[in-house]
């Protein structure tokens, strides 16, 4: 089991209040409710420091898909949205510009 599937297994099982999950159940049938999805989807938002949808787990529903998901772009770089849109520095730069 990796570092990441440890961390999301036993986050999702303590959120459950279950002493541990299957890496392969989908999160759903361990008792996931959607309310209780897009909470845990904040957790790994929180803990990676990115920005993350909110059906992630719907895509994802095991914690071993999900691991694989965050770190399917690149070895220690998870595969999400970025918690800072690229556009965002061309807008700082355009209001930080002096004005006509």
């Amino acid at each position: 089991m990796t570092e990441l599937e440890t961390w999301l297994e036993r986050t999702a099982a303590g959120r459950l209040g279950l002493p541990c999950l299957g890496l392969d159940v989908p999160l759903v049938e361990c008792g996931f409710s959607s309310r209780d999805a897009v909470a845990f989807t904040g957790l790994i938002a929180e803990h990676l420091g990115i920005a993350l949808a909110p059906t992630l787990l719907w895509a994802h529903p095991t914690i071993r898909r999900l691991a694989a998901h965050l770190n399917a772009a690149e070895p220690g770089r998870p595969a999400a949205v970025p918690a800072r849109h690229p556009l965002d520095a061309l807008l700082d730069a355009a209001e930080r510009s002096p004005t006509r």
